[in-house]
């Protein structure tokens, strides 16, 4: 590093951050550099920044890449490259510097000339045409697809190299990387084949293609799809039109012949279906989506090429399948996936706690447990129990390996118990499918023969490809560990047989080590349709309730009593992230033989616990049980939307219907008489919306104004020799207002902090716009109603009235918002549904739903992106019932977040009274103009 200090030591003077990210770069270079190659990156660099800032950075960081993973060969001529492209313009200079980098280390040579030539074509077009496909082309090579880069480039070498206009050069340059990114990345590179094909003939025909992958085409295999092609050309040398319907899928003809193709079944087809059937065995709201959907992080496991696999809130299958020759077969084995995967869910795999495997382990085989070494479980009160587990081992993906077999093994025998029809039909198929797996692993793989005896049930004449003193081994193996599984049917079992086989395996796989340096499937195992357990930490979707799990659990073990930490968490994921007293004592009796005389705790004790130092149970979990309703309120309950199941959550939330108790107070005067002239002249603005509203009519022979539309139309015409229509004005149609306003203000406890640069809290403030709306609108005429909400939790959202839509505007109104004080918690999805309600079943031309809040939703249970997605999906739901939607936001100043909260253009943001009149006239003159 000092020699490289010293040689960028110019560059250091001159951009030090830029230096600091190339010495990265370099750090982890393949082989030595040299001092000359650090010398030219130097000078090279200072020599583009003279030049333009940003490609002497493109040519700096590209230059450390190329020399930290290439020889100096291959460096030089990529510099020469970089060099010559620099001597065109720094534009051309930045982008050859950016994307030649994947494809030198591509290390393949007839892709980077491929590249240049590809370059020349489409500069002949213009620069404007290089950066959108040379960025396609860098995503595709990054990922490690070479096939679809060269097949890219040639796709653009056939597109450019060929007469067109500006505007057709122009939608290729945007249309041709995103059907490249649309693609599916198997398919991909015969996809663009076909397309080039097409693309030599006429750029039409391609867009035509293009539509029809959309439509079908793409679920066609290579030779299928070849075959429509030659069709659809043969047709479009007979008659253009014809062929381009028949390419996009436009005739009946070219839809029949697609479906009689079509081998593949895309899950979009059957989603839904899949969905009610785990639903109906599980009872839970679990979503089905496609693999390439699941959360950052939820990717294929280390070793792993799974391509089915589930959390606790969904099942992730592939986008489609075309395994085999029809579609009906294709089918059957998405339904035989779901059903083995619904397992996981029913039978607890993701219940596993490790430190109950560790204690099974421990009290049923303490020979054994002495003998082991593995590591501590990690304290990381985030990380699954699985990932906790696993991690104790020195090589976690061989653990995980024998895990996924365990509990695959584990699932089949319970399958076998309760629904053996299931087994019955789809265990042959998961076996042939094994047994082409280890045919083609030439069946050298430990792993794979485990799986195939203890996993599929397999006997010995099906597996005969390990020499059979290994085979024995395995057979004792299977003999151990199938007992277990069978006897005591827990997820833990699953983690002692790890423990008991991870030594003799990793044995095994020392002696069938290969001699070269691939080692492949080596802690491994390949298992039918890729159907794994995403494990290392990808088990849960809310990884918060892991934490508050652990935290219950260590506050609990310093008080002397044991709990493990999943049974908490189940506690917490049932309740919706809340503990009863009862859930407590419930967990202590469960874990009475650890406990001792702790199980006799009484609830006294319990709630002895909560006043002492160090321990606040009231801090970590809240009652769930549900708060009494008085006589007069009315109840309702509400779904509310899951954005982790992409599902909806049935009659998840109750929303209590209360009315708001007046009070003699002077606020609602005092307001009056504080705000004197701002009212006045509110109240005058709005008197002009009183009379009537105005409609525009169009095309008619006299009218209010020219329609300048319309003349523009005529000027057309005239030129064109066309006759001109004499229809040219605009005419005002005066009609009466018909509309209806709900006003929902937020009475959550945040609302009584103080506004951003205020003396007035943010309840004030709205308590004050509610009494100068409520005057305004009265003036206007129009009916409205005035609600607001709070609460705590989903059992307990309030919805109080102010104002009903029949009530008169007068004094017992004015008591009600007198009485209006901070409460509790924000559910606004819940409340926005009401409010709905309240306004779908006024009969009005214009119904309007503006909400008076601080910000953002807050509830036990309802928090951060949640919250968010649900409020998100209940104004969407506002919308799809004819209702606008406004939110006049109080205190937050210039935060992005509201844009994705209520819609870029659906909220207003105010922090004093003064503000209030020109925006609200703006805001309601605008939403409820007719």
């Amino acid at each position: 590093m000092r020699k490289q200090g010293s040689a960028l030591y110019r560059l250091k003077l001159v951009d030090s951050e830029l230096a600091l990210e190339i010495e990265t770069h370099l750090s982890a270079a393949r082989r030595p550099i040299e001092p000359d190659d650090l010398e030219t990156l130097t000078r090279d660099t200072l020599w583009a920044l003279s030049h333009e800032i940003a490609f002497g950075k493109a040519v700096a960081i590209g230059y450390a890449q190329v020399l930290a993973n290439r020889d100096r060969k291959s460096f030089a001529v990529f510099r020469a490259a970089i060099r010559k492209a620099g001597q065109k313009g720094p534009t051309i200079g930045k982008i050859f510097a950016t994307h030649l980098v994947p494809v030198f280390l591509s290390g393949d040579k007839q892709l980077v000339k491929l590249f240049l030539r590809t370059e020349r074509i489409m500069r002949r077009k213009g620069t404007y045409t290089l950066s959108g496909p040379l960025t396609c082309l860098s995503k595709l090579l990054n990922e490690g697809d070479v096939s679809s880069g060269h097949a890219f480039l040639e796709l653009l070498c056939n597109a450019y190299d060929r007469d067109m206009t500006y505007n057709q050069s122009l939608q290729l340059t945007y249309s041709l990387p995103k059907a490249v990114s649309d693609m599916s990345p198997q398919k991909r590179p015969w996809l663009m084949a076909a397309l080039s094909r097409i693309i030599k003939i006429d750029l039409g025909a391609a867009e035509c293609f293009l539509e029809g992958l959309k439509k079908g085409l793409a679920y066609l295999h290579q030779k299928d799809l070849d075959r429509f092609v030659s069709m659809g050309l043969a047709r479009y040398a007979r008659d253009q039109k014809r062929g381009c319907r028949f390419m996009a899928l436009g005739s009946k003809l070219s839809q029949e012949i697609c479906g009689a193709m079509q081998v593949a079944v895309p899950l979009s087809q059957i989603q839904n279906k899949l969905s009610r059937y785990v639903r109906t065995r599980t009872g839970r709201q679990i979503a089905i989506r496609p693999m390439d959907q699941s959360a950052p992080g939820r990717g294929q496991d280390r070793g792993t090429s799974g391509r089915v696999s589930s959390d606790e809130g969904a099942i992730y299958l592939p986008s489609e399948i075309d395994v085999y020759a029809s579609q009906n077969a294709n089918r059957n084995l998405y339904s035989i996936l779901v059903k083995f995967e619904s397992a996981c869910l029913e039978f607890g795999t993701f219940d596993f706690d490790a430190e109950k495997a560790l204690a099974c382990f421990e009290s049923q085989y303490p020979e054994e447990s002495r003998a082991i070494a593995v590591g501590p479980l990690s304290p990381d009160a985030g990380a699954s129990e699985l990932g906790r587990f696993l991690n104790m081992f020195e090589a976690p993906e061989l653990a995980a390996g024998l895990f996924n077999i365990f509990e695959h093994a584990r699932q089949r025998l319970l399958l076998s118990t309760y629904y053996p029809g299931i087994v019955h039909r789809a265990l042959p198929i998961m076996q042939r499918e094994m047994i082409r797996i280890m045919a083609e692993a030439n069946g050298n793989h430990v792993l794979n023969q485990l799986y195939a005896r203890v996993a599929l049930d397999m006997d010995a004449t099906s597996t005969q490809y390990l020499e059979s003193d290994l085979m024995s081994d395995i057979q004792g193996i299977q003999e151990a560990v199938i007992p277990d599984l069978d006897a005591v049917p827990l997820v833990e079992t699953c983690g002692v047989s790890v423990l008991r086989t991870y030594a003799p395996i990793k044995k095994l796989l020392r002696l069938l080590r290969p001699t070269g340096p691939d080692q492949p499937y080596r802690f491994s195992v390949q298992t039918p349709f890729g159907r794994i357990l995403k494990l290392q930490g990808h088990f849960h979707v809310n990884p918060n309730l892991n934490r508050l799990a652990a935290s219950i659990q260590s506050k609990l073990r310093k008080k002397g009593i044991t709990v493990y930490r999943m049974d908490v968490r189940k506690k917490l994921a049932q309740n919706n992230a809340k503990l009863s007293r009862q859930d407590l004592r419930e967990l202590i009796a469960a874990q009475a033989p650890h406990n001792g005389m702790v199980r006799q705790i009484s609830m006294h004790r319990l709630e002895d616990l909560h006043h002492e130092d160090g321990f606040d149970l009231r801090n970590q979990t809240q009652t769930e049980e549900e708060p009494a309703v008085g006589s007069d309120d009315r109840v309702a309950s509400y779904h509310e939307w899951d954005f982790r199941l992409a599902d909806y959550l049935p009659e998840y939330v109750r929303v209590v219907d209360r009315t708001v108790k007046g009070v003699d107070d002077d606020f609602y005067a005092d307001t009056l008489k504080h705000y004197h002239g701002l009212i006045h002249r509110t109240r005058q603005a709005f008197e002009l919306l009183r009379p009537e509203g105005m409609s525009l009519m169009r095309q008619w022979h006299e009218g209010d104004q020219f329609d300048y539309r319309a003349l523009i139309d005529f000027a057309l015409d005239r030129r064109l020799g066309r006759i001109p229509t004499d229809r040219l004005y605009i005419k005002r149609d005066k009609r009466q207002r018909d509309v209806a306003v709900l006003v929902l203000v937020d009475l959550s406890k945040s609302t009584s902090n103080l506004a951003r640069g205020a003396t007035a809290s943010v309840l004030e403030i709205e308590k004050a716009a509610l009494v100068l709306l409520s005057e305004a609108l009265a003036v206007a005429g129009d009916r409205f109603a005035l609600v607001g909400f709070s609460g705590s939790g989903r059992f307990n959202v309030d919805y109080w009235r102010i104002k009903n839509f029949s009530d008169q505007f007068d004094h017992r109104v004015h008591r009600r918002i007198n009485a209006i004080s901070p409460l509790r918690s924000t559910r606004m999805g819940a409340a926005i549904r009401h409010a709905a309600n309240d306004l779908a079943v006024i009969q009005a031309k214009v119904r309007l739903l503006l909400v008076l809040t601080d910000g953002y939703p807050n509830d036990v249970g309802y928090k951060q992106a949640y919250a968010l997605a649900d409020t998100q999906r209940a104004v969407f739901e506002a919308h799809a019932q004819h209702i606008f939607f406004k939110a006049i936001v109080v205190n937050i100043a210039g935060e992005p977040n509201l844009d994705a909260l209520y819609g870029k253009y659906q909220h207003t943001l105010i922090s004093n009274i003064p503000e209030l009149p020109d925006k609200l006239l703006r805001i309601y003159g605008s939403m409820t103009r007719m």
